[in-house]
């Protein structure tokens, strides 16, 4: 899994932050389920420092021979530095639904919500949530 994300936050200093992740995943033989290790990058536009760090993902993947399919992933990045010597675990869980387009082979639209929680003490907003929309392409 690969994820790229910028969320612009409208309060004091008019700020975005943008997470990326990414996840080798192993998917057990027969189930659409899967875990692996992550790893996970967090910026803040007016911070001078980035949170990067090793976690752990869960998923149960959408299948992608049906028009729709619920997905659900959940990462847990138990200790990302934060700036001032803190850091703070992050938590990211997502839901939804993916939709495959028929007589189009390897292309998806998905629509789902997303939790975003950081507990740093320094960082601020500690939680971002919302409603994403996406188009991907397996391989």
């Amino acid at each position: 899994m690969l994820h790229y994300e910028d969320v612009s936050i409208h309060g004091d200093d008019s700020s975005i932050e943008s997470r990326f992740d990414v996840s080798p995943m192993f998917v057990f033989s027969g189930s659409r389920f899967a875990v692996g290790l992550s790893y996970a990058s967090l910026q803040r536009s007016t911070a001078m420092s980035t949170s990067n760090g090793l976690g752990f993902a869960l998923a149960l993947l959408p299948d992608f021979s049906r028009r729709a399919s619920p997905y659900v992933s959940a990462f847990l990045y138990p200790r990302l530095p934060a700036g001032n010597n803190t850091s703070g675990a992050l938590g990211v869980l997502r839901a939804g639904v993916a939709f495959t387009p028929p007589h189009a082979q390897g292309f998806f639209a998905r629509i789902g919500v997303l939790t975003q929680n950081f507990g740093a003490p320094a960082f601020s907003p500690k939680s971002l949530s919302g409603v994403e929309f996406g188009l991907g392409t397996t391989f």
